[in-house]
């Protein structure tokens, strides 16, 4: 078992945090930022980590069980999304499709250059926690966010097809022009990256400016016909 700050970097992570202090475009104190870094880093469970053991040849491993069947492929999870870097991320949202425009409770996590799992789970439990979609008898789609502790439901979007920003291709947006007016610059891409367990990828922009990535998952269930 090793200290959850060396798994996660610490000292570059502070490093990138004493380098922010007095930079007038962060929406944050950084001093403030560093105490919470510090404080989540030792609070929140260890990072268990498995002692290495050499890895048998192809050779060993045939001579010790013999042939393996062929395994079937492996469907993506939210977490899966976490570990992807954003030129990953951005590769796997680019050679997506669209999808169905979803319905239901989804789980969210965001997604960002320090929202390693740790963080992203932070962010989950106090802030933000998903979205939920409700289609209507007119045939359109809403969603309001899942904010706080509790998971209060408000923060409406409108929810249709459009054009990405990112690639010029089909994409699912969430149109926040006509919500509170703190989140009107708000515009969400999403996009299914694994119809098998109904994960989509998303990119947020405020205004024109892309901000961060983030993830939803809805409960397995059939999926409907894309449009």
């Amino acid at each position: 078992m090793i200290c959850p700050a060396r798994a996660l970097g610490f000292e570059k992570v502070m490093t990138m945090l004493e380098q922010c202090d007095g930079t007038d475009t962060l929406p944050f104190d950084a001093s403030i930022a560093k105490r919470t870094l510090v404080a989540v880093l030792f609070m929140i469970s260890p990072v268990v980590v498995a002692e290495a053991t050499p890895t048998p040849t192809t050779q060993e491993q045939h001579e010790a069980v013999g042939p393996t069947p062929s395994e079937p492929p492996r469907h993506m999870q939210l977490n899966d999304l976490l570990g992807k870097s954003g030129s990953e991320r951005d590769a796997l949202f680019r050679s997506s499709e669209a999808g169905p425009i979803p319905e239901g409770n989804a789980s969210g996590e965001a997604i960002g250059p320090l929202l390693t799992r740790l963080f992203a789970r932070f962010v989950h439990d106090v802030a933000w926690q998903g979205k939920v979609f409700s289609r209507h008898p007119d045939g359109t789609t809403t969603l309001v966010n899942k904010l706080g502790p509790e998971g209060d439901k408000d923060v409406k979007a409108d929810v249709y097809y459009t054009e990405s920003w990112l690639d010029g291709k089909k994409c699912i947006i969430l149109d926040y022009r006509h919500s509170t007016r703190w989140a009107r610059k708000i515009r969400d891409e999403i996009r299914l990256v694994d119809p098998a367990t109904r994960l989509y990828l998303g990119v947020v922009f405020w205004g024109k400016t892309r901000l961060i990535d983030f993830a939803l998952q809805f409960p397995a269930q059939p999926l409907p016909a894309a449009r």
